[in-house]
């Protein structure tokens, strides 16, 4: 399947971002593609603001020439596009945003670690090593848990009391609390049921007072969904009562007997279609409000639900134009005059009420504009400046879609206020012999679009259809809302030719109608003031004449040229808010980063040994320094710890470690680490840092690890960085090793110096293949047209130095090798004979 082979996650070797002429390089993060659709980032938090990382969803496409693309869906409907350097990527890819940004792509292996920056306890609650506390729940199942972990997140409660607290609970009530206290989120199986429980049970407890609110907001968020999945059904059976409308009750009694009632099903009709206008449109809204706030597998449930009730809408929609079709097709021609009387003054009225209706929409589009342009001026021309001057270009078109429209409609309504009686019957007529020869097309053209949608529109794109059209039309309700007395008048016109209880209740749910606004004031525009309008709107749209209007793409660099990476402060102050915080109201089921949770700040205190049970002996100058430390902590942040003290071996037994080769102030730093999930760096230098890499990797504390290679990329300087190679190669660093490559292939005479020749062989072969075939290295080839082509002189020299320098290689290693391969190692080598025949000699 296209696009199969970029399913994963992927480490960001390399990112250059453009910038007022300038590229930002080794910006690192991560992401992964999910086969449903979604993307996950992972990236450092002076990145909060990148608007790359709002991007929770993506599609991959093939165009015609096989060039394979991702879109990732921004927000208001947005899309970045990124075009990849290979079909079907296995290992390395290079995706690239055109005046954006290059991505060189690191497939990350399904063993490999993947950060993730969580701190919680689960693990020891999961597998209960040294627990000393049990809670048995009402069906006698035992939680072994742990008093040291307990007493930290609840001190309001007495651990040690018989029986303990919460006690004889329902199995999946007790465990959700117990989730909770050891990792601050709530389980992805809890139920509104259980959370009904659960607020019940915690209540009276302070200490647990954000458990309450938390199940709170699940039952709250609950109810979104649920909202959400009714409006649906509320759709099916407005279309449903359409259909009834029409329906014959019987082969003798059918609605075109009588026209009165032919002409009251037609308004019902159109106040139903209203209706469910009105409900897609909430449903667009309720869906981006609850994003962040529903988890990933509630959304995409209501996606799913979406898409399998869209077949019954086709079903639904083909009943309904079947029975149009045999309700017109059995009118007589007598039956058809009939309507034609009937409908012919009600059609004059109904031309007046859309003529009011246009006219007030222009109008209120029209001061929109004014509003938007002025906030655009006193903004000034930076990247949020011009994004306004693309709204605003939107909005213009669309007006003008509106004058055009309403322009059309005048002339249709004052020609047909020109007919005579007799003409206006035929003209009714004429148009009813046309609807009824369309409706056949219009069923073909119906199992046209379902047949294509069943074979063409999969899950994937569905999702991704589904994702940027809701935010779409989203943004385009706040932009209203903002606006929203603007179009007071013209929503209270709507709500009263719609005369539907639920159309009202769907405008105040989308905050766009106020039952309390003075209506008289609009309705009292002189014909001054309305000119003055109007003038005002032709002089300031004068001012985007000159205006350049840019694509989305530029519109996000321009985002990027705004934002500079290295100064977060002026950051804050430049889009006006704080770097982006982990928000628990928005985020029920996912522990907070050690950042921002209240464990790291609880263990904290624990630092001190109070209450500890074992103890990590390091020799140091033949002396002996001893660190207390809690089991139950230690074994749940490092796999090493836990192994050793669960072996029944001596370390188990005696309960103490015993730490060789480091030093006392490292050693408490990594201790630390794992009481905290923080290190203060700033305060080590670079061999102290490289202490702290040895550390990492000889405990297998892989996020520590990884942090520290980060780190110590800024101390990559070209006296250090062959010892930093070997340094990187001994403990596996892969991201270290990459960064000393990187900087090896920049100054490639690092290789002529004789402490590169002490390196293991195999990583000197390692060093000239990065050399000989650096990954991901851009190469822009402009071709130029025949005509155009001159010779260029200097070609021909190099053509002979080329032919020179083989000779005497070959002189050297003799025929065996391909003349293709030995160009490749002289062009490497910048045509010098030493330096490509040590190249030779190490690749073979």
């Amino acid at each position: 399947m296209a696009g199969h082979s970029f399913l994963g996650t992927w480490e960001v070797s390399n990112c250059g971002f453009y910038a007022k002429e300038r590229s930002i390089d080794r910006i690192l993060f991560q992401f992964n593609l999910d086969e449903n659709g979604g993307v996950t980032w992972y990236y450092p938090d002076e990145l909060s603001n990148v608007t790359l990382f709002n991007c929770d969803t993506y599609e991959i496409y093939t165009t015609a020439n096989m060039e394979v693309y991702i879109r990732f869906a921004l927000v208001a409907g947005q899309v970045l596009e990124f075009r990849s350097d290979q079909l079907e990527p296995k290992e390395k890819v290079v995706l690239t945003c055109k005046g954006l940004c290059i991505l060189k792509c690191r497939k990350i292996p399904e063993g490999e670690y993947r950060p993730t920056n969580k701190f919680t306890f689960l693990t020891a609650l999961e597998e209960g090593f040294f627990s000393d506390l049990k809670i048995v729940a009402s069906n006698k199942k035992e939680f072994h848990a742990h008093s040291t972990i307990l007493r930290l997140h609840c001190k309001d409660i007495n651990w040690l009391s018989d029986p303990p607290p919460f006690d004889n609970l329902p199995e999946d009530v007790l465990r959700i609390i117990l989730h909770f206290i050891y990792s601050e989120a709530l389980p992805e199986n809890i139920t509104e049921d259980l959370a009904a429980q659960v607020i019940t049970q915690v209540a009276t407890y302070d200490s647990l007072a954000r458990l309450n609110e938390m199940c709170q907001i699940y039952l709250d968020n609950m109810q979104f969904k649920d909202k959400i999945l009714q409006l649906i059904t509320d759709m099916h059976t407005s279309l449903n009562q359409i259909i009834d409308y029409f329906k014959p009750k019987s082969s003798s009694e059918t609605i075109a007997n009588n026209p009165s009632q032919f002409c009251y099903a037609i308004k019902q009709s159109i106040r139903d279609v209203a209706v469910v206008g009105i409900n897609l449109l909430l449903i667009c809204d309720l869906f981006q409000k609850t994003k962040g706030k529903l988890p990933k597998s509630e959304r995409v449930d209501i996606i799913k639900y979406a898409k399998a009730r869209l077949p019954h809408f086709f079903v639904q929609l083909t009943k309904l134009v079947d029975v149009l079709k045999t309700t017109f097709l059995s009118m007589t021609p007598a039956q058809q005059a009939d309507i034609a009387i009937y409908l012919a003054p009600q059609i004059g009225l109904i031309l007046d009420k859309l003529s009011e209706l246009i006219s007030q929409l222009e109008l209120a589009l029209q001061q929109v504009i004014i509003n938007h342009i002025k906030l655009s001026l006193v903004r000034g021309r930076r990247c949020r400046n011009i994004l306004d001057i693309d709204e605003i270009s939107k909005l213009r078109t669309f007006q003008e879609h509106v004058y055009c429209s309403s322009v059309l409609l005048d002339r249709k309504r004052n020609s047909f206020f020109d007919m005579s009686a007799e003409e206006k019957l035929g003209s009714i007529g004429r148009d009813l012999e046309l609807l009824i020869d369309e409706l056949p097309i219009c069923l073909m053209r119906l199992d046209e679009d379902k047949a294509a949608f069943d074979e063409k529109l999969n899950w994937k794109e569905f999702y991704f259809c589904f994702v940027v059209g809701t935010s779409k039309i989203t943004s385009i309700l706040q932009k209203i809302v903002t606006q929203s007395d603007s179009f007071q008048m013209v929503l209270h016109q709507f709500c009263d030719v719609v005369k539907r209880d639920a159309f009202n209740q769907a405008l105040k749910d989308m905050q766009l109608f106020d039952d309390n606004f003075d209506l008289t004031k609009s309705m009292q525009l002189s014909y001054r003031e309305l000119q003055m309008l109007r003038e005002e709107y032709e002089d300031i749209s004068e001012m985007l004449k000159g205006m350049r209007l840019l694509d989305g793409r530029y519109l996000c660099s321009q985002k990027f040229a705004d934002y500079d990476f290295t100064d977060p402060i002026r950051n804050q102050k430049l889009y006006g808010h704080e770097v982006l915080e982990f928000d628990y109201k928005q985020n029920l089921y996912t522990a907070p980063p050690s950042k921002d949770g209240n464990l790291t700040k609880l263990t904290e205190k624990s630092l001190d040994g109070a209450n500890s049970d074992m103890e990590f002996v390091l020799t140091y100058n033949d002396d002996e320094i001893i660190f207390k430390a809690h089991r139950v902590i230690v074994a749940s942040r490092c796999d090493w710890f836990r192994r050793a003290l669960t072996s029944g071996m001596k370390e188990d037994i005696d309960k103490r470690i015993f730490v060789h080769d480091s030093n006392p102030t490292i050693f408490k730093m990594f201790l630390k680490y794992l009481y905290m999930d923080k290190i203060n760096f700033s305060s080590l230098n670079s061999d102290q840092r490289i202490d702290v890499l040895v550390l990492a990797d000889r405990y297998e504390v892989d996020s520590l690890k990884q942090t520290t290679e980060y780190i110590l990329q800024s101390s990559i300087e070209l006296d250090v960085v062959l010892s930093m190679t070997r340094l990187a190669d001994q403990f596996n660093a892969k991201i270290l090793k990459s960064a000393c490559f990187y900087k090896i292939l920049q100054h490639p005479s690092l290789v002529e110096v004789d402490e590169f020749l002490e390196l293991p062989l195999s990583l000197q072969v390692e060093v000239f293949d990065c050399i000989l075939n650096p990954c991901g290295k851009p190469k822009y080839i402009e071709i130029a047209d025949d005509d155009d082509a001159t010779p260029e002189p200097h070609l021909h020299c190099e053509k002979t130095k080329l032919e020179l320098c083989l000779k005497q290689i070959r002189d050297i290693v003799g025929d065996v090798t391909p003349r293709e391969g030995l160009v490749r190692i002289i062009l490497a080598a910048d045509y010098d004979l030493c330096r490509a025949v040590n190249y030779f000699y190490a690749r073979n």
